[in-house]
C-alpha cells in the first residue's frame, strides 16, 4: 500500500475537495482519495506506486482556482495495510445499540408511570 500527500492550494470548500478528488480518481488508479480544503492537501492511497509527476500536474491544474497557483509538492511512501477504522461507518452499530437501549428504558418508564 502506498500513501501520498499532495499539497493543493486554492481549495475553498467541500465542492473544491470533490473536484480535486474526482480529478485524481479519474487520472490515476487509486484506492482512496481524501482532499481537505482546511489542510490544503489531498491524501491518496494506492495499491502500487503512482507517477508523482502526474500527481503534481493534477494538483497544479486544480490549484488554478486559486488567485496565485503555487508549485505542488508531493510526498509519497509505502505504508502497511491499515486495519478498518471502527468509526468508518460513523460508529453506526455502537450508536444503534445505544439508541435501542434508551428506547427500551423509555418504554419501560412510560408503561410504569401511566
Amino acid at each position: 500500500m502506498w500513501k501520498y500527500t499532495v499539497e493543493v492550494n486554492g481549495m475553498m470548500c467541500g465542492m473544491c475537495e470533490a473536484h480535486v478528488s474526482d480529478a485524481i480518481r479519474g487520472a490515476l488508479p487509486v484506492k482512496k482519495v481524501t482532499a481537505s480544503h482546511t489542510k490544503g492537501q489531498a491524501v491518496i492511497l494506492s495499491e502500487a506506486p503512482l507517477d508523482e509527476e502526474a500527481l503534481r500536474q493534477i494538483a497544479q491544474d486544480q490549484a488554478l482556482f486559486a488567485e496565485e497557483p503555487a508549485e505542488a509538492k508531493t510526498q509519497g511512501r509505502a505504508v502497511e495495510e491499515e486495519p478498518p477504522d471502527e468509526a468508518a461507518d460513523g460508529g453506526g452499530r455502537k450508536y444503534a445499540a445505544l439508541i435501542t437501549l434508551l428506547a427500551m428504558v423509555l418504554l419501560i418508564l412510560l408503561l410504569r408511570f401511566r
